[in-house]
């Protein structure tokens, strides 16, 4: 285990502070940069800053560390204080429209800490049944919600939309809090039909959420959602919070492992858990009865060689150059066209796109034209030398591509 990786899960393994403090004074600058950087960029410092401050560590940070880290800490605490009243503000308008809004992620799990403000959140997520998703984006409408561009879109145009996404266009009003309105909660590339959606809503439980009764997926639901939503809807990236949060279930709940895997079948969805579960437990045991799982789920399980590539994407900062599954698309095309095809559509963007980069809510032929051209010219700069490195087989571009394709073509 990298002693860096070791310290930055502090809180979760409860590290001795003596322990802490002795390796902390081991860091090399580049680690130590890495550290802070790494805590504010995955939104961890409610809970790193809670540790220190329980073990009397602050001491060990300088001036300016500790301010970044209280700085994002109390944006966070305020930003969780607006998140509780747009949840309840929003859940009172669905509920006189007599519609059902399940909150997924955040909203569902920040109740389980002991102060909601150690859970950031930065949205509400919310699932919807069948057509409720598109009657809650003409309510939110009606009540001043819009979209980054100010579009308003027609139900026609909704429907559209989410053929090939999982949630309706966000939408907020002057709060800045951030509404996204899911039909399901998996990608369609990833899943034709959704595993988890109605589960969630069949299993939903109920409640008091100050002062108000709201909906959330069950506790098996809301393990099954945050395992999958870190291996397969965000590649493991920057989900250092997913630690946390399965830390403080495990702490509040007797969790029976084998039975949620008996109740969660199909080959993906079960080696989607099992990444997630490996990475999550590969330094020290955050499940119980981990190695009883992989006993009893062996086929379910990956080699070494995928856990590592999964758990070296957790513990880093930037992103793939190129989206990850751009990355695994261009991998999986079979002729030179297929390539060509998949580069093309990352240039040359559509209306939608136009509009939303650039946050525009009209378009007319000459602006389009405009703007496409920025877009071209930007994408062409960027887009070109990470090409050329993928075609040569060469750079960080393309060990970036060989470290997701390993885990895609297991997950799949």
């Amino acid at each position: 285990m990298h002693l860096r990786d070791r310290l930055i899960l502090a809180p979760i393994n409860n590290l001795n502070p003596k322990d802490f403090r002795e390796n902390f004074q081991d860091l090399t600058i580049i680690d130590r940069d890495f550290f802070i950087q790494k805590i504010l960029h995955d939104k961890y410092s409610p809970i790193f800053l809670n540790y220190i401050n329980n073990h009397q560590l602050q001491d060990l940070f300088n001036k300016k560390e500790i301010s970044h880290l209280k700085n994002q800490t109390k944006r966070f605490q305020i930003q969780s204080l607006e998140i509780v009243k747009e949840l309840i503000y929003i859940d009172r308008l669905f509920k006189e429209k007599k519609i059902n809004p399940i909150y997924l992620k955040g909203a569902s799990v920040m109740n389980e800490y002991s102060d909601i403000s150690l859970r950031p959140a930065v949205d509400i997520d919310i699932l919807f049944k069948g057509e409720e998703v598109f009657d809650a984006y003409e309510i939110l409408h009606k009540y001043n919600y819009k979209e980054p561009t100010l579009l308003c879109r027609s139900r026609d145009e909704l429907i559209e939309y989410v053929k090939t996404r999982h949630h309706l266009p966000g939408v907020c009003r002057d709060t800045n809090i951030m509404i996204e309105l899911h039909h399901r909660v998996t990608n369609h590339n990833d899943f034709n039909s959704c595993p988890l959606s109605d589960k969630i809503i069949n299993h939903k439980r109920s409640f008091n959420f100050y002062g108000s009764n709201i909906y959330v997926p069950s506790i098996e639901d809301l393990i099954v959602h945050q395992l999958v939503h870190f291996s397969v809807n965000t590649k493991f990236n920057n989900l250092l919070r997913t630690f946390s949060d399965i830390s403080q279930i495990e702490k509040n709940y007797k969790i029976d492992w084998i039975k949620i895997y008996s109740n969660n079948q199909g080959k993906k969805l079960r080696r989607a858990l099992s990444l997630s579960l490996e990475v999550l437990n590969y330094n020290f045991s955050l499940t119980n009865r981990f190695s009883n799982l992989k006993n009893e789920y062996k086929e379910y399980f990956p080699k070494k060689e995928i856990v590592r590539e999964a758990y070296k994407k957790t513990f880093r900062l930037e992103k793939t150059k190129i989206h990850e599954k751009s990355l695994y698309a261009l991998g999986k095309s079979t002729s030179f066209s297929d390539f060509l095809k998949i580069i093309f559509s990352k240039i040359f963007l559509n209306r939608d796109e136009i509009m939303q980069n650039y946050s525009i809510s009209k378009l007319n032929y000459f602006s389009f034209f405009y703007f496409q051209c920025l877009s071209i010219l930007s994408r062409l700069i960027n887009y070109i030398p990470l090409i050329l490195s993928l075609l040569l087989r060469r750079g960080s571009i393309f060990e970036d591509f060989k470290g997701v394709k390993k885990i895609e073509e297991w997950l799949n």
